[in-house]
């Protein structure tokens, strides 16, 4: 098992692997927006430019030295308040970075008050996070592929699985393409979504768990469409906590076997040097981005390249290491003894809170509190009071009743409310309807609500009559389009 100043190391190392992994989740999801430097300068007086330069400079700074609890903590911090400041439009993996960048938080916070210091508070701060984002993820992928299963997205017609795999085929141009490989595409993906959490929780096939989850999401950031590799980068750092708490150990001592090193460094100093020479690589692509221009062509193609070469190079590494380190294990002169990876799961209650916003998060669709940004992305799922196309779920329960208090859009001088709803004969909610005319002069609607038309003009129509509901609802409910259709579109 190990002495406890072992285990203090190893914990020790991974928190500085996870530390840079976490960072670099964040430039990839940053850079997963083309142009978005840019936009971030023009943006910057305004709170989401603030949020967007504050996690990439903290990301940054933990890139620079990733063994600094203090600056992961920091880093943390940005993405909370980055995330707060976007609700409720929040794609599902900020979401779930949201929920565990907190946990980080709550930790360093309980190992801070408790006395904890110097060496020791590194060790101590994953030891109380690690097993909430464990728990985050395993609920991520149950969730996700609780809602694939529905009618729609096993149809080949419209399952976005397909649509996805369109879009990597038209990249990869020489990759296979028939009816028979749908159907393939679309229950190989719900059957690794499936054995995914079950190979993460049984001790034994952990491993094997880590790196079909590596696999999985590599094929999926090869979209570079709809661009995949944020969701991948958050996901494959996330897997690393499942790995062996000697893991990057024993890889790092099988290097200096191999390899040999030059002086005797200390252990987490070369592994820092290390991390801070792939950290520099990430900064030349982010200050890269800032300077490229951001208009449509030739620019966005070849910037899609580089990202998503770099993605692949990154994962293609991290998947290298586990079967690396699969075949260190075997056997052979010095070799460590494995080591579980997850203790026994004894949250405190901070720690059990944020597990709790996760499962409430997942079960926002079917309870009808909100239908989007709850891990039903890109699911096909429709799920409204008195419909369902679930396998086995009944219709919303729609326990605020605003599933039920819908509006139809039948003209409109703007354009989203024309296309997405008017033309394609959806319906939107009311509490999305007065959100959405809140403040806007010039919106001109013609809407039905109950049977009764009605007509909004902005700054004419007594705002009374379209009150929106209440800031703090506004921030953390949002919904999907409602009605016939809907289920063909994929939607995050």
């Amino acid at each position: 098992m190990g002495t406890s100043d072992d285990l203090e190391r190893h914990d020790g190392l991974l928190l500085t692997v996870f530390s840079f992994l976490w960072a670099s989740a964040s430039l990839f999801s940053l850079h997963a927006a083309w142009g978005w430097g840019w936009q971030m300068i023009y943006d910057f007086p305004s709170a989401r430019g603030v949020g967007d330069g504050f996690v990439a400079l903290s990301a940054v700074m933990v890139l620079l030295r990733p063994q600094s609890v203090g600056r992961l903590g920091m880093h943390c911090l940005a993405v909370v308040v980055q995330t707060l400041g976007w609700l409720p439009q929040v794609p599902n993996h900020r979401m779930l970075m949201f929920f565990v960048s907190l946990a980080v938080l709550l930790a360093l916070a309980s190992a801070w008050f408790s006395g904890v210091r110097g060496a020791s508070l590194g060790p101590a701060v994953l030891r109380r996070f690690a097993p909430t984002a464990r728990a985050a993820t395993i609920l991520l992928y149950f969730f996700a592929v609780l809602a694939k299963l529905n009618f729609d997205y096993v149809n080949p017609e419209h399952s976005c699985s397909i649509q996805f795999y369109a879009n990597i085929h038209s990249w990869l141009w020489f990759l296979p393409d028939n009816d028979a490989l749908d159907l393939a595409i679309i229950y190989g993906t719900l059957g690794v979504e499936a054995l995914l959490p079950a190979l993460l929780i049984w001790k034994r096939f952990r491993i094997a768990g880590v790196i079909l989850g590596l696999a999985f999401h590599f094929v999926l950031a090869l979209d570079l469409v709809k661009l995949f590799l944020n969701f991948s980068a958050v996901m494959s750092a996330l897997l690393v906590l499942f790995l062996p708490r000697n893991f990057f150990i024993v890889l790092r001592d099988r290097w200096d076997e191999k390899f040999g090193h030059r002086g005797e460094r200390h252990g987490a100093a070369r592994t820092g040097l290390l991390l801070r020479r792939c950290a520099f690589v990430c900064m030349l692509l982010l200050i890269g981005d800032v300077f490229l221009p951001t208009h449509a062509g030739t620019h966005v193609r070849a910037y899609l390249l580089v990202v998503g070469g770099l993605w692949a190079l990154y994962s293609l590494v991290l998947m290298g290491s586990v079967i690396w380190y699969l075949s260190c294990r075997k056997g052979g002169p010095g070799e460590a003894p494995a080591m579980p990876s997850c203790e026994r799961m004894r949250l405190g209650v901070s720690q059990a809170g944020v597990v709790g916003l996760v499962v409430l998060n997942g079960l926002c669709p079917y309870l009808g509190l909100k239908t989007r940004t709850s891990f039903n992305m890109y699911s096909n799922l429709r799920v409204e009071p008195g419909y369902s196309n679930h396998f086995f779920l009944p219709g919303s329960l729609d326990l605020l009743g605003n599933l039920s208090d819908t509006v139809t859009v039948i003209e409109s001088n703007d354009p989203q409310l024309q296309w997405e709803f008017a033309e394609a004969g959806l319906r939107m909610t009311h509490f999305e309807f007065t959100s959405y005319a809140r403040g806007r002069a010039d919106l001109q609607v013609t809407y039905e609500r109950g049977g009764e038309r009605c007509q909004f003009i902005g700054g004419r129509t007594d705002p009374g009559e379209l009150a929106p509901p209440p800031w703090i609802l506004r921030k953390v409910l949002v919904y999907r389009p409602i009605g016939e259709g809907v289920e063909k579109r994929c939607i995050w």
